[in-house]
């Protein structure tokens, strides 16, 4: 065998060749995990009450007023099969020292490979299971990751933040110097993803600050501290440690951080001239009252296309946007997003966008809604019980002494099927209780199903206020055993169970503007109660289009309107995108009545199947043609 053959043998011998499987030439499928079709948590329970509630429907049917349905759900149904934590996940988010660990941990290592997006998604994350002290450290952590971007203000109030929860101020300097290198990068933009999908509403005008640069030329001097001997390095590190506390609390003192500062200073409009007895609604417009139609809004004068109809605050909102992503960077409070978000300090599921959004929820609602747990259930459940919740909010957002105070008035509400005729010259306030009160409920033409439903769910809202300590100083202590209802409680009970019904027929989306594939959309994050809005009827073929500035809801009209017509508004359908036999089924499914627009009296067809008119119109060398013919 000749040499250079014992050379290729020898190298053959030694690597032998990889054998591979052919290439069947088609791309690998990943499969997508599907959705759980199931019950929800809360179906399963009303599922559970049936077994209880099938003896007495006819006792249940007989009742002539809605207390007496709630007060027989009660009797009838027992305490543990109505308790929210059997309604809860089988895991619980809690806050935990070793996942936040992890994830700082994972967030550094993003960070040393330049992968900044993750690197401020694992503290993110991070944030919401840590507590105490631990939230100092993650903080401070996060804080010497955006001095290193153009998230100036951010970055301080996180060293603010991290101060003030108990992290050392030497601890905090090694976080700093961890994320702090001479040559590394400085003025990153981060999120600019996040930042372009919701550029209607986030201020992408950075505010740089004389502090951040201050304290970065500190750690970039620590660089030469380093090279000193022990004891003059220790000297020296002290005193550029306290260089930087001081530069933090002069910033702090210059501005308290306390306020939003990554939003969009947005105006929403003010109506030059308001209607005097309904200051949310122009001077165009007038509410009428008619046996067909109720309680309706017609034009008192032509209105052009554009104009302002509507400006309306609503008196209770819910964030529960159709992606639960959102929850994680959309304040719990005012609904808006934030890159780096404040997290709730008992629990794991909410955030803030900043210390006046949490002081504000924890002050009302939220400190409630905490110990329920409401917003680990609520990402378990569908989008009809979206407005239930609501029903909810619109209780926990009012102390009790409120509801006490008001006994009479709500008194006076609960109940009512149709709207009481209230006098014509009092004045329709929206943050009133009284004008959400006497919204419509079609309590006695309701189906016995959805009767049965709103009742066994008015129990269930009052177990969980009951566990989330709203009763506290005003109803005592019950023993083991005891089902005996509290006036207070009865109370709360039939305005729970009037206001699931008043939610049912009155509530509309909160949307925000977004940006996907060069696009905008409106997508909802919410649902909200406006009590001038639900004023104005449907129609398939609306005159008029809502939108969300904020939480506030406006309303302008999409077409000239005539003097004499009516306002109208879509309230989920319209015909360019469902047919009439999805129309009629949406509108007496969850409005219980039939439209008689005209695109349902006439038929109209879907928008694609739409005759294009297009054709008809001359372009410029057919209208040439014919002026010089003519």
């Amino acid at each position: 065998m000749p040499h250079k053959d014992m050379k290729d043998f020898i190298k053959d011998f030694f690597n032998p060749p990889k054998f591979t499987k052919p290439s069947t030439g088609k791309k690998k499928v990943v499969k997508k995990k599907k959705k759980k079709n199931g019950p929800t948590p809360m179906q399963r329970q009303l599922e559970e009450t049936n077994d209880f509630m099938k003896y007495k429907i006819n006792e249940f049917e007989n009742c002539m007023t809605g207390i007496d349905r709630v007060l027989l759900v009660y009797k009838t149904i027992p305490d543990e099969a109505t308790t929210i934590d059997r309604l809860w996940p089988t895991e619980l988010m809690n806050k935990d020292s070793r996942l936040r660990r992890e994830l700082s941990t994972k967030g550094k290592e993003h960070f040393n490979i330049g992968e900044y997006d993750e690197t401020l998604d694992s503290y993110n994350e991070a944030i919401l299971f840590s507590s105490g002290k631990g939230l100092g450290h993650t903080l401070a952590r996060r804080a010497a990751f955006l001095l290193h971007t153009k998230e100036h203000l951010l970055a301080l109030r996180d060293l603010s933040l991290a101060l003030e929860y108990g992290c050392l101020e030497n601890e905090l300097l090694d976080f700093l110097l961890d994320h702090h290198k001479l040559g590394n990068p400085v003025d990153i933009v981060v999120g600019r993803k996040l930042e372009m999908r919701y550029v209607s509403t986030y201020n992408q005008d950075k505010k740089r600050s004389d502090w951040v640069e201050k304290i970065r030329k500190v750690l970039d001097e620590f660089e030469g501290i380093r090279k000193m001997n022990s004891a003059e390095s220790k000297q020296a590190k002290a005193n550029k440690l306290q260089e930087i506390i001081t530069y933090v609390r002069m910033a702090t003192d210059e501005d308290p951080f306390e306020k939003n500062f990554e939003a969009k200073l947005i105006e929403v409009p003010k109506l030059e001239n308001p209607n005097f007895l309904y200051p949310s609604l122009s001077e165009a417009v007038d509410v009428c009252h008619s046996a067909e139609r109720g309680r309706h809004v017609v034009a008192n004068r032509d209105i052009a296309v554009g104009e302002i109809i509507a400006i309306n605050n609503p008196i209770c909102t819910l964030l529960c946007p159709e992606k639960l992503n959102k929850l994680q960077n959309h304040c719990l409070n005012c609904h808006l997003f934030t890159k780096a978000p404040i997290p709730c300090e008992t629990c794991c599921a909410v955030v803030f966008c900043s210390k006046e959004c949490r002081r504000l929820a924890c002050q009302s609602y939220h400190k409630y809604e905490c110990d329920m747990r409401l917003y680990e259930l609520i990402p378990l459940e569908g989008k009809e019980m979206f407005g239930y919740f609501l029903a909810l909010r619109a209780v926990t957002q009012r102390p009790l002494k409120y509801f006490l105070d008001h006994k009479e008035m709500f008194e006076v509400f609960i109940d009512l099927d149709e709207p009481l005729n209230t006098a014509k010259d009092m004045i329709y306030m929206d943050d009133d209780y009284k004008t959400m009160m006497n919204l419509i409920t079609h309590i006695n033409d309701m189906p016995e199903c959805l009767t049965l439903k709103n009742a066994v769910i008015s129990v269930f809202f009052l177990r969980f206020l009951q566990h989330g300590k709203y009763f506290k100083h005003y109803v005592p202590e019950k023993r083991k055993g005891d089902r005996s209802l509290h006036p207070t409680e009865k109370l709360i009970l039939q305005i729970l169970h009037h206001l699931i019904a008043v939610q049912c027929f009155n509530s509309q989306q909160v949307t925000e503007l977004a940006v996907e594939k060069s696009t905008y959309k409106w997508e909802s994050i919410g649902a909200a109660i406006n009590t001038s809005i639900a004023l104005i009827n449907h129609s398939c073929d609306p005159n008029t289009f809502r939108f969300n500035m904020n939480k506030t809801c406006v309303l302008i009209s999409s077409k000239h309107i005539k003097k004499g017509e009516e306002i109208t508004v879509s309230y989920s359908v319209d015909f360019k995108s469902f047919t009439l036999q999805q129309r009629e089924y949406q509108m007496l499914k969850y409005y219980m009545f039939q439209c008689e627009c005209r695109a349902c009296v006439e038929k109209w067809p879907l928008r694609d199947a739409l005759p294009d008119e297009l054709a008809r119109i001359p372009n410029f060398e057919q209208e040439r043609c014919f002026v010089i013919r003519h």
